[in-house]
């Protein structure tokens, strides 16, 4: 069953308003009063073998190669009293800290880390060569997530795979006097509650922003690969700690977000990641946020 849990390999009408600030790793736009800026911070490739309850011929029809592209997105919050991070992305294997320069904001202009979960390329960016990258931030994680990456919870894992979550454990150490843990569906920042998406890992948080009648949800690893799970939602991959679980948070999820026409800003689907979701004959479609 751990193996099951553990096998990771390298590798979310109320219409948001938007200036368009674009490159090639970044696009900003508002919500409200408040600045979220996309930061494109790497790519990992998704295998089709990854995906552990879906019909093999199905399949076939979106991943006919046997494998995606998936972004690994992290996403900016400038709300005029803080600097905040959703996410941290890869580390070394990303573009964050060089992006964030391009924007003028340095690692200790940061105020305020959400970590949506810990899986290695949400918090990685936080360490490098042993050291806490961003010295002035406060981190926030659920209080249902922070246990597994704990040494006690470390112990449990087989050691093939304790390598993907040692970055957790060691944001935890670096940064333990600036660790705070929330419950799931409370207030975590002005403008900001947490929303409850176990499944993906047992505390497993997107964030609900709200600012002067507008709202988005940033929804950490609700999917992985699109193509295939908008289509699919009840497919879930190895990373899934709970596939039924899962599955059945991102169909509930995908539906309230087309219901209640809330966007979504996601890790893993294409860059920016931020659009909105749509009810459509044979499943659900995402259309991005455009200039």
């Amino acid at each position: 069953m751990l193996k099951k849990l553990f096998c990771f390999t390298v590798l979310s009408l109320l219409v948001i308003s938007f200036s368009h600030s674009a490159s090639n790793d970044t696009f900003e736009f508002k919500v409200g009063n408040v600045s979220v800026t996309a930061i494109a911070d790497s790519t990992v490739e998704m295998q089709s073998e990854l995906i552990k309850n879906a019909n093999a011929e199905e399949l076939k029809k979106y991943m006919p190669e046997g494998k995606k592209k998936a972004a690994v997105n992290v996403f900016l919050v400038k709300t005029g009293k803080q600097i905040i991070l959703i996410d941290a992305g890869m580390g070394d294997g990303g573009k964050l800290i060089s992006v964030m320069k391009k924007l003028g904001i340095t690692p200790d202009m940061v105020n305020l880390i959400l970590i949506t979960h810990g899986h290695f390329d949400h918090v990685a960016g936080l360490i490098k060569n042993g050291k806490a990258v961003f010295p002035n931030a406060e981190i926030m994680i659920s209080k249902e997530e922070k246990p597994v990456y704990e040494d006690s919870g470390l112990e449990k894992i087989p050691a093939e795979y304790k390598k993907y979550f040692i970055p957790a454990n060691q944001m935890l150490k670096l940064y333990s006097a600036k660790i705070k843990t929330f419950s799931l569906g409370g207030k975590v920042a002005d403008g900001i509650t947490s929303v409850d998406m176990r499944g993906h890992t047992p505390g497993h948080s997107g964030f609900l922003l709200e600012s002067n009648g507008e709202k988005l949800l940033f929804a950490g690893d609700f999917m992985h690969i699109q193509s295939v799970q908008l289509i699919h939602p009840e497919y879930s991959l190895v990373y899934d700690t709970d596939l039924d679980k899962a599955a059945k948070m991102r169909k509930k999820l995908l539906k309230k977000l087309a219901n209640d026409k809330i966007n979504v800003a996601a890790a893993h689907i294409d860059f920016p990641g931020v659009g909105s979701i749509s009810k459509t004959s044979d499943g659900f479609s995402f259309t991005p946020l455009k200039k």
